[in-house]
């Protein structure tokens, strides 16, 4: 028999340990399988685990790139910002988990039509001159100017649905539990509802991949635009509409005539 060598040694124990590695990660995926899932409103002393899981999820995403530059002090910004934005989302019932035995390991906000955006009023009596403090005028201009610029490329768009449809913001999943169905299923039981109720939802995206993601779940893209805060940058509005005109149009589809 040939004698074995160092390098057969060596490649020998790399597949071990590769082997050890997929064994572990299996039984970690097997455990977590095992522990039963749950949505449920946010409580308020789950609003500092989510906040950090948000920042930390969207601290790259352009939008608030172009609010804050610098990425430590974005980080905290975020922080900040989730916190307080939560403390309204957990008081108006529109936040909600995803618990996984008692771990926090989804985030996302679902509004109903009918519930007003936080006015300038909210957000000075939830910290918005502590903003102006904290991370100075230009940031704070910029996040009002961003904040204004969503609601009325909405109104644009929507026309007279605008105030009358769902509105789906900050879906988060904990990373070491992102690729094993968390969103989806969580949003599946989100459509339900709004399908029960004859909603339509409408989100908002800056990451093509979610464009994808959003897709699988019933969401069309309705605009793209640029935003001109910052230095710009691309985003997708996307909207869901209730099974049942999903189904309208699809029976209008069949019966309409057919060109020879």
């Amino acid at each position: 028999r040939a004698a074995c060598t160092p390098s057969d040694r060596a490649s020998r124990d790399a597949k071990r340990r590769d082997a050890h590695a997929r064994s572990e990660r299996s039984r970690a995926d097997d455990e977590a399988m095992a522990t039963p899932q749950r949505t449920t409103q946010l409580a308020a002393a789950q609003i500092p685990a989510a906040a950090a899981l948000s920042a930390a999820a969207f601290l790259h995403t352009p939008s608030y790139a172009a609010i804050v530059a610098d990425e430590a002090e974005r980080a905290s910004f975020l922080r900040w910002l989730f916190e307080r934005n939560y403390e309204w989302g957990a008081e108006h019932g529109v936040a909600r988990v995803v618990l996984e035995g008692e771990e926090l390991i989804a985030f996302f906000m679902f509004e109903r039509p009918g519930l007003p955006p936080p006015s300038f009023v909210d957000m000075v009596r939830n910290g918005l001159l502590t903003a102006l403090w904290r991370y100075g005028l230009a940031a704070t201009r910029r996040l009002l100017a961003t904040k204004s610029w969503f609601e009325a490329w909405e109104a644009e768009v929507l026309g007279p649905r605008a105030g009358t449809v769902a509105r789906l913001e900050r879906v988060t999943v904990l990373p070491a539990r992102q690729g094993r169905g968390v969103g989806s299923r969580a949003l599946r039981e989100v459509a339900d509802e709004a399908d029960a109720e004859g909603l339509a939802i409408v989100l908002y995206t800056q990451d093509a991949r979610n464009v994808t993601f959003y897709s699988r779940l019933g969401f069309e893209v309705i605009a793209e635009r640029d935003s001109p805060v910052g230095g710009g940058y691309r985003n997708w509005m996307m909207l869901r509409e209730p099974v049942t005109y999903q189904r309208n149009r699809q029976v209008r589809t069949l019966r309409r005539p057919q060109l020879d």
